[in-house]
């Protein structure tokens, strides 16, 4: 995803109320679709999301997701990723 973390964004001062808002909708439609999805991601931070170009936030980094209904783990331990 092209675009820059949050946590870089925030510290360039505090967003408008409604990109504020904008952002916080979109991440929240992200971990939305990853609980439809059985996922849960276990490290939502700004740093794990990415708004994008276009100004939309993407969740990202689900190096310690783990999807409860299958009591499996997306990584393993010691597992290399990316």
């Amino acid at each position: 995803v092209e675009g820059r973390p949050l946590d870089q964004l925030l510290r360039e001062g505090r967003p408008p109320l409604d990109q504020a808002l904008a952002l916080v909708i979109g991440a929240a439609r992200g971990v939305d679709a990853l609980h439809a999805a059985g996922v849960v991601h276990r490290d939502l931070k700004p740093q794990n999301i990415v708004v994008g170009r276009d100004g939309r936030p993407v969740v990202l980094d689900l190096g310690l997701a783990v999807a409860p209904d299958r009591d499996e783990r997306l990584t393993r331990t010691g597992a290399v990723v990316g």
